[in-house]
């Protein structure tokens, strides 16, 4: 921020922080710079003041989140081909932000339903088609969550796995 005379110089500027500490660096003659690490999400608001006045457009307002906060429950264990998978994504105590899920299983996309519970609680569903793995990768805003990308194991339905046992192939090869 730059604090103008009404003659155009550049004047001096100060900057204080209160409730967190607050690194003030020199960045070049007419600029400071303030950083602060926050620790809670939520809108922040910092207040730049001039000789005892708020600077144009103080407070300003920044959004803090935190991907550390997203959890994700109900996607472990063994799922079977044609069943639905469901598990739950909870950013409600993330913060602001935008939450991206995709479903692949390396070759190619899965479909799947995002269904919004209530605010920053999702439910996901997706139907598995083959017996491979499956790979959920989430973003919230455009950062991996932890244990990025989760993987689902995919076992081949009851129906398959009695016919290959039954199949006259396999009582060949007794």
């Amino acid at each position: 921020i730059k604090v103008h005379s009404p003659g155009g110089e550049v004047l001096p500027l100060s900057v204080r922080g209160a409730g967190l500490p607050l690194s003030v660096t020199t960045s070049s003659k007419n600029k400071l710079e303030a950083e602060y690490v926050p620790v809670e999400v939520g809108a922040h608001h910092v207040h730049v003041v001039f000789d005892g006045q708020p600077v144009l457009g103080s407070p300003f307002t920044c959004n803090v989140y935190d991907v550390g906060r997203v959890v994700v429950t109900g996607i472990d264990g063994t799922h079977t081909v044609g069943t639905a998978v469901t598990f739950t994504v909870d950013a409600s105590q993330a913060g602001e932000g935008t939450l991206e899920l995709v479903v692949t299983t390396g070759k190619s996309s899965v479909r799947a339903e995002v269904a919004a519970r209530s605010r920053g609680l999702y439910e996901v569903t997706f139907v598995p088609q083959e017996p491979i793995p499956h790979f959920v990768n989430i973003t919230f805003n455009d950062e991996g969550i932890p244990h990025n990308p989760f993987q689902c194991l995919i076992s081949p339905t009851q129906e398959i796995a009695t016919a290959v046992a039954r199949s006259p192939r396999r009582e060949d090869t007794r």
